[in-house]
């Protein structure tokens, strides 16, 4: 394992590898009284929560495992400057309760000293990832379980470890000036480690929130529904129609997916059931790809939300942001049409589950078509709005005509399936 971190990190190893020597020298129930951490005698560990996830270390190994996720997930179990904080805490820092007090990095000693690296790496990036995305910086907040505070425009207090804490504040920017923001650190970390110990910790901590932020926008296929719904009705650039278009798409060809699921087995229908076992099939797969482009839709919105705050001040400026649009453009369009396609293969499909199903479960197939027509047009919409900003006109009107031709054969088919359906019901 330290031959990979030699690889990666030369520079680091070696005050790594001088703090393992002193963590490994500790007496574990000297650390237990010096910093009220817990040390299991039976798997020779100490117990600490950081960040909000809680650790297994072990002594002397200094093997670290991440108890509330994997550990290739863990940022304690990746990141070697967080392990070289670690180190340092257990060899050198001591235990107190917060005050409620907090200081600015200049207020630290030394901290004047090395203030323009922190401001740097730490303050301005704070500023411009969150400054004028407020709304994404509440949500991760309220996941890291930090407590609001009244500065600025939006501002959190959260816990690094153990009463260590930091509060982040923000103020957004506007025409005249860029988005800005504070650091604070609370008054015992200086008991603990120096000012440029404290740079790390001010980056460990807005990494972790940038890798919360790619967790939770890469997993909103797998979240409860709930939490999707709250997060589509607030301010946040995704999830957006192009999104819940794919979700409900992926809900239709289900409810299709479950009327075979009911064929399949019955005597009634053992002349259907071959067909019913490969119109399944095919939706299994639909049902994964559907899925798969809620969190595609995401991943290709972000880049253009950007492109859109691009500066177009300069000649320059505004060359090199239509280029740029012109790129995110094209990939914010593929996403919805590739659902529109998906959809279309799913009315296909729920139209066989309906002629041919069970009778028990029609319903369920009306209801599928329903879901994928309003899936098809909502993707559709997707395409039309970024394909009528696009300067090549040429091949905006390719994806157009590709969308309307899409339109203008299933929704009908879509709807012959419901009427077939109300039909057969009433």
């Amino acid at each position: 394992m330290l031959q990979d971190y030699y690889e990666k990190h030369n520079l680091e190893m070696k005050p790594y590898e001088y703090y393992l020597a002193e963590f490994q020298n500790v007496n574990p129930e000297g650390v237990t009284s010096r910093l009220d951490i817990p040390f299991d005698d039976n798997s020779k560990s100490f117990i600490i929560k950081f960040m909000q996830n809680t650790y297994t270390i072990s002594y002397p190994e200094f093997e670290i495992h991440c108890i509330d996720k994997s550990d290739k997930d863990a940022i304690l179990c990746n990141d070697i400057h967080a392990k070289i904080l670690m180190l340092r805490y257990f060899s050198e820092g001591d235990y107190m309760k917060a005050t409620g007090n907090f200081l600015s990095y200049r207020d630290l000693p030394w901290g004047e000293v090395y203030y323009r690296q922190f401001y740097g790496r730490c303050i301005m990036r704070l500023a411009k990832t969150y400054g004028n995305r407020q709304d994404v910086f509440e949500r991760l907040m309220e996941k890291l379980a930090g407590i609001r505070q009244k500065y600025g425009d939006v501002s959190y207090e959260f816990e690094v470890f153990r009463e260590l804490k930091l509060c982040f504040i923000l103020w957004s920017g506007d025409e005249e000036f860029p988005p800005s923001s504070q650091i604070l650190f609370s008054d015992n970390f200086p008991l603990s480690f120096e000012a440029e110990d404290l740079a790390v910790v001010g980056d460990i901590a807005i990494g972790t929130l940038k890798k919360m932020k790619e967790d939770f926008t890469m997993g909103f296929s797998t979240v409860p529904c709930n939490e999707f719904v709250e997060v589509l009705a607030s301010k946040a650039p995704v999830p957006g129609g192009g999104g819940a278009s794919a979700l409900v798409g992926a809900i239709g060809t289900a409810l299709g997916n479950m009327v075979g699921s009911l064929t399949v087995g019955k005597k009634k229908y053992a002349d259907v059931e071959e067909e019913m076992q490969e119109l399944k099939a095919k939706c299994d797969v639909l049902q994964k790809e559907l899925l798969t482009l809620v969190e595609k839709d995401a991943e290709v919105f972000e880049p253009l939300s950007k492109a859109y705050g691009m500066p177009r001040e300069t000649e320059e400026e505004k060359a090199e942001k239509a280029r740029v649009m012109e790129i995110v453009l094209k990939d914010a369009c593929s996403v919805p049409m590739e659902i529109m396609e998906k959809c279309c293969e799913a009315i296909e499909l729920i139209k066989e589950f309906a002629a041919k199903g069970s009778a028990l479960a029609i319903s369920d197939a009306g209801v599928g078509a329903a879901f994928c027509k309003a899936a098809l047009e909502g993707a559709s919409l997707n395409v039309y709005i970024n394909t009528k900003s696009m300067k090549n006109r040429e091949y905006a009107e390719e994806l157009n005509a590709k969308a309307d031709a899409m339109l203008a054969k299933y929704p009908p088919m879509a709807d012959e399936i419901f009427a077939s359906v109300l039909g057969r019901l009433k």
